[in-house]
């Protein structure tokens, strides 16, 4: 399904969602996609801490254009 609004959609449901810690990640830009196509994820992890996030509590994490990962 090619331009039928996902990413406007998904971006409004993290605007309406309570969770206060939101990340959106566009995998067509190759930073984010390097960081994803790690395979540690404690590397992810550390890498989205050094970002600001606090995973003692909730964490919305929104990944679009995520076929442009290597399956």
């Amino acid at each position: 399904m090619r331009r039928t609004g996902k990413t406007t959609l998904v971006k409004q449901l993290m605007m309406e969602s309570s969770i206060a810690q939101k990340y959106y990640f566009d995998l067509e830009r190759m930073d984010n996609r390097l960081l994803f196509s790690e395979i540690n994820y404690e590397t992810i992890i550390y890498s989205l801490t050094q970002r600001g996030a606090n995973f003692t509590e909730k964490v919305l994490i929104v990944i679009d254009e995520i076929q442009y990962l290597p399956t």
